[in-house]
């Protein structure tokens, strides 16, 4: 879905930097700081320095598949034991095989950031660390894309019933997922809620290209990798993840920082913040006066998740 064809979703944006309207290009931009913001494979960029934001996330883009390299290269020199059991070298062939393919699902999931000629080995980028906020790297939440499409619906099923039940009636409402990380909540409540339109805003490119592709209707492959696998064949699994239809119309993925969220004030009727509230590192009262400014008055905000703050 373009911008082009959803002036709804314009009409609720706002610059990041300086808060005014945004136009339509191409590219989307702001007239009154003269910024552009890109649009990724259908996912609107709008961090607020959209281009050093382009870069951070480039480098740690490239950082992953340096490191994910060295850990099948570990992974492939272990198999040179001549003292290996049997059961351990078909668990290794196993991991390594899935390993390299990793890399290749990984690396086309995250095309649209066009990693271009990066030389940088890993030790170099051990050394610098990043700036954007070191608790969210781009596989921090990766198991929860398993979780959202493919370990079955029942706990997708719980998390909308407590959700919805808190919220209003959407039919036709305006509807912003702020943090929707693996994209499952702000997908059903969307097809089940039938707003008019959903934002699902993450600061995670991963989450967000994949819950795009899945949300347009098509299947993603991607490898788990248990923490405790259950199996020798459990140590790493081919997943094919897929939504049960295509979210369809007004549905929109958005890249850009919830604590600068890039939106008007007033811009919707409900939002939901979901294992959000307990992770940022943002004074509760501060955050709370950003996320009402986004409501309309009466607008409802519900957040789920823990109610153990890191901070207060």
């Amino acid at each position: 879905m373009t911008l082009e064809t959803s002036n709804t979703l314009v009409d609720l944006l706002a610059c990041p930097r300086c808060g005014k309207a945004l136009s339509v290009g191409p590219p989307l931009h702001c007239g009154s700081c003269r910024t552009e913001f890109p649009d990724l494979a259908g996912t609107t960029w709008l961090f607020a320095e959209p281009t050093a934001a382009l870069a951070e996330w480039r480098a740690r883009m490239h950082r992953l598949l340096r490191q994910l390299e060295a850990d099948a290269s570990r992974t492939t020199r272990s198999l040179k034991s001549a003292s290996l059991l049997t059961s351990t070298r078909r668990r290794l062939e196993k991991l390594v095989g899935a390993q390299q393919a990793h890399i290749g699902e990984l690396a086309r999931l995250l095309t649209p950031l066009n990693l271009g000629d990066i030389g940088t080995e890993l030790e170099t980028h051990l050394a610098l660390r990043t700036r954007l906020p070191p608790t969210q790297g781009l596989t921090t939440y990766y198991a929860n894309l398993h979780r959202d499409w493919c370990w079955g619906t029942e706990e997708n099923d719980a998390s909308f019933d407590l959700v919805s039940s808190a919220l209003p009636a959407l039919s036709g409402s305006r509807l912003l997922v702020l943090g929707a990380g693996g994209g499952r909540l702000a997908y059903d409540l969307h097809t089940r809620a039938h707003p008019a339109i959903t934002v699902a805003l993450d600061v995670n490119p991963l989450l967000s290209f994949a819950t795009r592709h899945i949300a347009d209707g098509a299947k993603l492959v991607l490898h788990e990798f248990p923490m405790a696998p259950r199996h020798i064949d459990d140590v790493a699994i081919e997943r094919e993840l897929s939504a049960p239809a295509p979210a369809g119309e007004g549905f929109h993925c958005v890249l850009a920082d919830g604590l600068r969220a890039p939106f008007k004030d007033d811009a919707f009727d409900a939002i939901v913040t979901p294992w959000f509230v307990d992770i940022v590192e943002e004074d509760l009262a501060v955050l709370a006066r950003r996320i009402n400014r986004l409501l309309r008055p009466g607008g409802c905000w519900v957040t789920f998740g823990s109610l153990r703050f890191s901070q207060t």
